[in-house]
């Protein structure tokens, strides 16, 4: 039985998500909304437009996201009147893309347990 295709959910979920985010973390409404909505679609078009994507494709179009909405909500704060410099997001950013590797792999046994391998 093949898994069920969940099509436009998959991208809904992107905004469920950042509104949570929005509320837990702060955030003024709307921006991970915006931001993780804009990157479940850049996975989708990045998913139709390559053939295959080996594991170093996938680590680093996360961090290329990654470093997308940590910019946002560094100029959001910025235009909010935070005085942040540009660095602060640095080692967030850092930690982020390095535990890339654990959390697929961790993601992959999930899936793997759940499509009953």
């Amino acid at each position: 039985m093949a898994p069920p295709s969940f099509g436009l959910l998959a991208k809904l979920v992107g905004s469920t998500d950042g509104l949570f985010n929005d509320l837990v973390s702060g955030h003024p409404i709307g921006l991970s909304v915006t931001v993780w909505t804009a990157a479940m679609l850049a996975l989708d078009l990045a998913d139709r437009r390559t053939m295959w994507r080996g594991y170093w494709l996938e680590w680093a179009l996360a961090a290329l996201l990654l470093l997308g909405n940590e910019a946002a909500e560094w100029r959001i704060a910025q235009v909010m009147g935070a005085p942040m410099p540009f660095r602060t997001i640095l080692p967030p950013l850092l930690l982020s893309v390095l535990a890339f590797p654990i959390v697929a792999w961790i993601v992959s046994r999930i899936d793997r347990w759940r499509l009953g391998r």
